[in-house]
């Protein structure tokens, strides 16, 4: 099981079960009422719940290159969102529900945002010579956090950056070039939540919108699973 996503209201749960191809699978919170949305010979991942909860966006590559489609959360209404030559991948709703950040690219990664039905898409960061990856959003819906690589003494690490949701210069965050990824926004919109190479496997860190304040907040010793507020 892996790639976990909760709803905001708490009650379901959807995730992907690895086989012959990754299917996407949901259920209440308490464990009851399993049931499987994808039953295909093609892949479907990281799926992410629409904020009131009646959808459940995610990436399929029935067509061969990744593609952000939706469906309701009993699987029905499967729709194709993208059709990018370069594919889209691993998309995230606005907490307000009105726009969806993604990635997209072939040669190196980009960040995109476009409309929660599939128009007006856009790219919000695209350096042209670094992967951007892994977007999410403010808890407000106004900024796009996400990660950037970095060349750190020939190892190729990611550090978390924050751009505003409309586009302009990003800000990195973290300088640490230690390899730092999965970052999330807290509900209350005070925090950022990200994971961290440290020392043998990786911990979950804490800072501020801003950057400051990093603070290691688990000391597993080994691989921690990736924070989560929802989504």
């Amino acid at each position: 099981m892996t790639k976990i996503a909760y709803n905001a209201q708490g009650t379901k749960v959807a995730f992907v079960e690895w086989g012959l191809y990754k299917q996407i699978f949901v259920m209440n919170a308490n464990g009851s009422g399993l049931v499987q949305l994808t039953n295909d010979a093609w892949d479907s991942d990281h799926p992410c719940f629409s904020p009131d909860g009646s959808k459940i966006l995610y990436t399929s590559s029935q067509d061969g290159t990744p593609q952000l489609y939706t469906m309701n959360v009993d699987g029905t209404s499967k729709t194709q969102l993208t059709n990018f030559i370069d594919g889209a991948w691993h998309g995230r709703y606005s907490p307000n529900g009105q726009k969806v950040v993604f990635t997209t690219g072939s040669f190196q990664d980009d960040v995109g945002i476009m409309n929660a039905n599939g128009s007006g898409a856009t790219l919000l960061a695209a350096s042209g010579t670094d992967d951007e990856n892994e977007p999410t959003f403010s808890a407000d819906s106004s900024k796009v956090i996400f990660v950037k690589t970095f060349d750190s003494g020939g190892d190729m690490v990611g550090q978390i950056m924050i751009v505003s949701a409309t586009g302009g210069t990003a800000t990195r965050l973290t300088t640490s070039l230690l390899d730092d990824r999965e970052p999330v926004a807290s509900l209350d919109g005070l925090y950022i939540l990200f994971t961290r190479a440290d020392g043998v496997g990786r911990e979950v860190f804490r800072m501020t919108m801003a950057g400051a304040s990093q603070t290691k907040i688990t000391n597993e010793g080994g691989y921690t699973v990736s924070p989560s507020t929802g989504g």
